[in-house]
């Protein structure tokens, strides 16, 4: 969690690239993207620096670094952690999610359902005459029930 907060708030976790292995590397790696962002056309590439080079790769990474994270808001983790971790609050959005009533459930499922052609197999099927009629809505209707309820009661 440190290392997560240090990423939220700094930006970077500290000693984490070996200043004499690792970092050469990634300027070698980044140079031909700065020269090609920083290069004005028609012009010589500008000459660039150790430290130019590292900040346009955190900068980089910073703006592309995307993180999910999960937790339950329920017990005292999530309150214990952010008290420790000022950066889960101060630099997420944290989205809430509720559970959603079966009605809802049952229009999602009936939504997604439409769009399948059954009426090919329930005409090819035969029903028995004491039997109501199969219909395309009614199996719609029938299934997406089945899958709301499903849902919540799992």
């Amino acid at each position: 969690m440190e290392d997560i907060n240090n990423i939220l708030t700094v930006g970077e976790i500290p000693n984490l690239f070996s200043p004499k292995e690792d970092l050469p590397a990634i300027r070698d790696k980044i140079k031909k993207e700065w020269v090609r962002e920083n290069t004005v056309e028609g012009k010589d590439p500008p000459r660039v620096s150790e430290d130019e080079l590292t900040e346009f790769f955190y900068t980089r990474m910073m703006n592309n670094f995307h993180l999910i994270f999960l937790m339950s808001k329920t017990g005292d983790n999530l309150r214990n952690y952010t008290r420790m971790y000022p950066g889960l609050i101060n630099n997420t959005t944290i989205i809430w999610y509720m559970p959603w009533p079966k009605e809802a459930l049952v229009e999602v499922a009936y939504k997604y359902l439409s769009d399948i052609d059954i009426s090919k197999n329930i005409e090819e099927k035969e029903q028995d005459p004491k039997e109501k009629p199969l219909t395309k809505e009614g199996l719609f209707t029938s299934l997406s029930s089945f899958f709301g309820l499903a849902h919540v009661s799992v």
